[in-house]
């Protein structure tokens, strides 16, 4: 914010008179100046993991990028009403939100279509939000040693490990391609929002992401200001408890944040598990190991892709939005 004083000399027609120059107001302090600055307009963004996938591909490795996926169940579109009536119960509408994403993904552009009827729009597709492809385990069933390893390497990937385990064949074959693909679509997704500033019901401009489960939640904890590895454990006990198989967010389950891209994201909820912005010890251990280990990981890989292509390596599916 800038303080600046115009001096004008304003003619009295008729009395031949200058009024005096008015007095400039004081100037803010520096700090203030700087705090002003340093902060971005917050929104809110629900990322929302598309629902259950029609059989076999719901027990399976997910699709190459040539292979955008199954539709969803039967069960996956009642998922997606759910979810819909939800996030509409909370900004209202129609029109009530401030932009509306999906991936490129067969399953998540079906979970969105309730909502985007609910808000009488389009999604926007953004290849930033497809989910981590299986490379040459695509399609392979998640109990075989295909599936073993994907599922180890987003784990590992989602823990801070971005280089461990990479995906041979896969376009997302580490996790730090995971993080700047991402990291780029919710850029696009708060670019959007400033752009269409509309304040729904419960106060906020809102974004809402239709995406899958892997690459949000890689992106949620190496990202966020108060990642909460507390609220995936129980997510993971959850799903065991209700005999469905293990995972740490449901099918269209959704996980909240609010933030803006300059100040960071600070994460809301998880699955439906209210976070707090200090989650306790083992969320500041996390960031500890996080801030140790993630930044020379990302520059070693920049630095190599960089030598062997002169550009960092992207698919043209994250080039671009569709």
């Amino acid at each position: 914010m800038r303080s600046s004083c115009t001096a004008a000399g304003i003619a009295l027609i008729g009395a031949g008179l200058i009024a005096p120059i008015a007095a400039p107001p004081p100037l803010l302090p520096a700090s203030v100046i700087a705090d002003i600055a340093l902060t971005a307009q917050d929104i809110v963004i629900d990322v929302v993991r598309h629902a259950e996938d029609l059989a076999p591909a719901n027990s399976r490795i997910p699709f190459s990028p040539e292979f955008p996926g199954a539709g969803i169940s039967d069960l996956g579109k009642q998922q997606a009403i759910d979810t819909a009536n939800q996030i509409f119960g909370q900004v209202g509408g129609p029109g009530h939100v401030a932009g509306l994403f999906s991936g490129p993904d067969t399953d998540a552009q079906e979970t969105a279509v309730p909502f985007a009827a609910l808000q009488d729009l389009q999604p926007q597709i953004l290849n930033g939000l497809v989910e981590v492809d299986g490379g040459i385990f695509a399609n392979q069933p998640v109990l075989s040693l295909g599936g073993i390893y994907y599922d180890v390497a987003v784990v590992l990937w989602m823990l801070g490990l971005v280089n461990a385990f990479p995906i041979p064949g896969a376009d997302e074959y580490n996790g730090v391609v995971v993080n700047d693909n991402y990291t780029e679509a919710v850029n696009a997704m708060y670019a959007a929002a400033l752009a269409n500033p509309v304040v729904g019901d419960d106060g906020n401009i809102t974004a809402v992401g239709y995406t899958s489960e892997a690459s949000m939640m890689i992106w949620t904890m190496l990202n966020v200001k108060n990642p909460d590895p507390t609220a995936l454990v129980n997510e993971l006990i959850s799903s065991l408890q209700n005999g469905g198989s293990p995972g740490l967010v449901p099918n269209a389950g959704l996980i909240q944040l609010a933030g803006n891209p300059e100040d960071g994201w600070t994460l809301l909820s998880w699955a439906g598990q209210q976070v707090p912005e200090n989650p306790g010890v083992l969320g500041d251990l996390f960031l500890i190991w996080r801030d140790l280990v993630l930044p020379p990981q990302v520059a070693v890989d920049h630095v190599l892709d960089a030598l062997v292509s002169g550009t960092r390596r992207r698919s043209p599916r994250h080039s671009r939005t569709g």
